[in-house]
This record gives structure tokens, C-alpha cells and sequence, in this order.
């Protein structure tokens, strides 16, 4: 694994390149991985300005396999969580990555939640969400016996799994096609000189060296620093919402948390992440966007 996680190369092989994608996260890494499957002729890489990929958003979240309640019906989100949810699961049985599908519960406490979670019910068959039932006390109690509420959906087919080895596979698949990533590079320019997109570089290691490669067409999949890469292009765009999270670890939860979303973690089927809650951020500073914080008391 350590190999998919970490450059084993000292930078970019080439000055000049079909396509240039701008952060190995999992979009990026998702992206590059289709050019290739569609055109293996096409000279690729991947730049991250962190060590590692998948450092970011894509090694901090929840690890959901959502099933598509939440969108609304008919909208793209909805089509692609459906869809992508099945797409997911296929290249993880293909690649032997584990995941569960655990289900999971959306529990109304009280009949002031009983409108909303009826509207979540009635988004879930309208997009073709399966195995979706509502439940009532003794049901809940049987699932989740540490569950207090009146009324519950039961979503059997929401599962949980580790993305950042789903990024670690679609590394590989990208190496292995002949396209090329190269952590521990920051894009810091970017113009366009004779039809094509020159890329300033930052390489960071032992030493710091600085330089620019060229290439035909760029896709910038920089997750939160997306609005910076788009002004850096001469584009202006409206600053996404940002949002710092909280997620406590409970390494062994002994009693019920109201109000908020627990989830199991794959790795040891034990701990439990508890979280949602966040406040917006006006602009997020150069370090990691999440840590793990302190144990939730037991």
C-alpha cells in the first residue's frame, strides 16, 4: 500500500503532457483512472501539494456508502449517489476492498419529526432507493437497541467502508495504465502560452524546487481550494460554503448519544464516530480541514 500512497517518483517524467489533473483525491484519481480506461493513449498526470493522496477531504469523512434518501428526486445528486452507490460496489467486489453494508436508521424522536422524516421516505422511493421500510419502536429496538425514538426508516442497503483505499486502488489502476502522480507538488500559476496550459510547481522535499510543465487540457479537482485554483486561472467564481466539522471517536460507547449521527468504523467494527455537528468557515487555513479529536467520555 505504501507505494499507492507515496511518491516514488522524484517528479514529473516529461515537460509537456496530454492532461494534467490538479489533486489526487478521490475525484482526481477517479478522473484520471476514465481518461486512461477511454483513452490509454493519452499522456496523464496527477499533481498533489500534499505527501500523500487522499490527505484531505477524501481521507476525512465519514465513510458512508450513502443510497440516495437526501436528494431531491430527479436532480443530478440523486441520479449519481443511485447509480454511483452501485458503480462503487462493483470496483470494490472487482478490487477486494472491504466494506459492509451495515444499513443504517433515521429515527424521529417525537411527532414534531414525524413530517420530515415522512419527506425523506417518500425522496428515497422516488429515487429508487431499495429495501427502504418505516419502522416503529420494538423494530428500531431490535436493530439498534440503544435507539430511542418513536418512528424510524430502515435504509438495509447504506453501507460503510475506508475511501481512502478506494483511492489507493484507483492509484494503482492509474500507474498501471501509464498515467503518472506526483505528491509533495503545489500548483502555483496558471496560464496559457501557445494554446496550451503551463503549470507553475512547487516540489517539496529535501530540498524545494520550483519549475512549470505544459500540457493540453487541465481538470482541477481541488476539493476546497477550488475557488483558489479558478481565480489562479484568470476565472472568477463564487466562493464555496465552507463548513469545519466534528467527529469525536468512541472507542467504547456505553451509552446513547441524542441528536446526532453515529456511525460504526470498518476498520474494527468497535469505535464509532459520532458527529455532524460543524460551523462555517470563511476561508480554511494551509493546514489538514479535519482531525480526530478526543474520546468521547464513556
Amino acid at each position: 500500500m505504501k507505494d499507492a500512497l507515496h511518491n516514488i517518483e522524484p517528479g514529473p517524467s516529461a515537460s509537456h503532457y496530454d492532461l494534467a489533473i490538479v489533486g489526487a483525491g478521490i475525484v482526481g484519481l477517479a478522473t484520471a483512472r476514465e481518461f486512461l480506461l477511454r483513452q490509454p493513449a493519452l499522456h496523464v498526470i496527477v499533481l498533489e501539494k500534499e505527501a500523500a493522496i487522499a490527505s484531505q477531504q477524501s481521507g476525512h469523512n465519514s465513510g458512508v456508502i450513502h443510497s440516495g434518501i437526501y436528494y431531491a428526486p430527479g436532480s443530478l445528486k440523486a441520479r449519481a449517489c443511485v447509480e454511483g452507490q452501485q458503480a462503487m460496489l462493483a470496483f470494490c467486489r472487482e478490487q477486494g476492498i472491504p466494506f459492509e453494508l451495515c444499513g443504517k436508521v433515521i429515527v424521529a424522536l417525537d411527532e414534531s419529526e414525524l413530517p420530515r422524516l415522512e419527506d425523506l421516505y417518500q425522496r428515497g422511493i422516488k429515487n429508487s432507493v431499495q429495501g427502504l421500510e418505516f419502522i416503529g419502536p420494538e423494530r428500531l429496538r431490535e436493530l439498534e437497541p440503544y435507539a430511542a425514538g418513536i418512528k424510524a426508516i430502515h435504509s438495509p442497503n447504506t453501507g460503510i467502508i475506508d475511501y481512502v483505499q478506494v483511492a489507493q486502488a484507483y492509484a494503482r489502476e492509474v500507474r498501471e495504465h501509464g498515467g503518472e502522480i506526483v505528491t509533495g507538488c503545489e500548483v502555483t500559476a496558471l496560464t496559457t502560452r501557445d494554446a496550451q496550459t503551463v503549470l507553475g510547481i512547487r516540489q517539496t522535499g529535501v530540498v524545494t524546487l520550483e519549475t512549470e510543465i505544459h500540457a493540453r487540457y487541465v481538470i482541477t479537482c481541488g476539493g476546497l481550494q477550488s475557488d483558489k485554483l479558478s481565480r489562479m486561472s484568470g476565472k472568477e467564481c463564487c466562493p464555496g460554503l465552507r463548513s469545519r466539522g466534528l467527529r469525536a471517536l468512541a472507542d467504547k460507547p456505553r451509552r446513547p448519544v441524542g441528536g446526532i449521527e453515529l456511525r460504526r468504523l470498518l476498520e474494527n467494527g468497535r469505535s464509532i464516530l459520532a458527529g455532524g455537528a460543524g460551523r462555517d468557515v470563511p476561508r480554511l487555513h494551509q493546514g489538514g480541514i479535519c482531525q480526530r479529536s478526543a474520546a468521547l467520555p464513556t
